[in-house]
This record gives C-alpha cells, sequence and structure tokens, in this order.
C-alpha cells in the first residue's frame, strides 16, 4: 500500500471511530446536542466506511487481477532470481551444457531500462541471443551488460551482484566439481 493511501486508511478509521463514539454520544445523552452529535456522528461513519471500503477495494484489485491472469500465463520451467525483495523476477534457464541464460526483457525492466523488441538482437553493446524461443543474455553478456549499466545506476548494481551470488557462483561450484571429480 503506498503512503498516501495508508494515510487515507487512517484517516477513515479516525473517522469510522469518531462517528461511533458521537452517535453512542448522541443515543445516550439527554442534552440539546444529542441530536446535532447523532446526525453528525451518522455522517462521519458513513464517510469512513465508504473510505475504507474504496480503499479496500483499490488495494484488492490488483491482487484479484494477478490471481484471475496467473492462470493465463504459461508456466516457466527454468528458475528465477528475485530482485528487490521478490517485486520483480528475472527468468533465467540451464541449457544442457549448464550454461545459464537470462531472459533480456526481465533483465532490462529490471534496472529500469526499456525491455528490447523482438527483433533486436542487441543491447548496448551486448548481443542477445534466441534461447528456447527467447530473447536472452547469455552468462558472460549478462555481466558485461550489467557491468556498463552498474556505474551510474544502482538497480543494475545489485542485480548484478544478486546474479553472481545466487546463480553463477552456484554453477562454478557445479563445473567445478564436475571437474574434480570426472
Amino acid at each position: 500500500m503506498s503512503y498516501a493511501n495508508e494515510i487515507r486508511a487512517k484517516v477513515a478509521y479516525a473517522a469510522v471511530f469518531l462517528g461511533a463514539v458521537l452517535v453512542l454520544f448522541g443515543v445516550l445523552s439527554d442534552s440539546d446536542w444529542s441530536g446535532i452529535c447523532l446526525l453528525l456522528g451518522g455522517l462521519l461513519f458513513m464517510m469512513g466506511f465508504v473510505m475504507h471500503s474504496s480503499l479496500s477495494i483499490v488495494n484488492g484489485l490488483p491482487w484479484l487481477i494477478n490471481l484471475i491472469s496467473r492462470h493465463a500465463t504459461p508456466a516457466w520451467n527454468g528458475e528465477l532470481v528475485h530482485v528487490d525483495g521478490g517485486a520483480l523476477k528475472v527468468r533465467y534457464t540451464l541449457d544442457s551444457r549448464g550454461n545459464a541464460w537470462f531472459v533480456a526483457s526481465d533483465v532490462c525492466i529490471a534496472v529500469g531500462e526499456k525491455a528490447p523488441g523482438k527483433n533486436k538482437m542487441k543491447r548496448g553493446d551486448v548481443a542477445l541471443l534466441v534461447h528456447d524461443g527467447c530473447v536472452c543474455f547469455s552468462e558472460n553478456n549478462v555481466q558485461a551488460y550489467l557491468r556498463g549499466l552498474a556505474i551510474d545506476n544502482h538497480a543494475a548494481q545489485r542485480l548484478m551482484i544478486n546474479i553472481q551470488n545466487n546463480v553463477l557462483r552456484q554453477l562454478n561450484k557445479q563445473r567445478d566439481d564436475k571437474k574434480r571429480l570426472g
């Protein structure tokens, strides 16, 4: 939830609470102000309820759309690298030789760049290759692409470190184990 929506939710809760207190005061009191308190409390209570309901719809609608559309998207057979706490995911797959291939559009979007078109076979100075029907970066190319962006782009720097620590380090360890055993 955004900061503005959090503030709106707090205002809605305050309006519901204050409205309920004023309604109770108007019902339980014998003063001359009881009618005004009852009317004002009812209006505040309804306003808070409407604000809270609209915020619930605004916050729940993306969840509902994601739930409905998740079944429409095809399943990914490869692995995922979670970026920025899981908000973004970079898909990658391994070929028969154990080399990693990173989906170029996911990498570009994760670092705040425009995704390459389907006919583009180069991103910056780095070549893109087609692997399993997706336009991808190879292991070396993704590092070269991110290294060029990491100077000014903190997201590219974090993604490069994330890929090196979570994917490439494990692949290099597996390759070293195969060499040692084989």
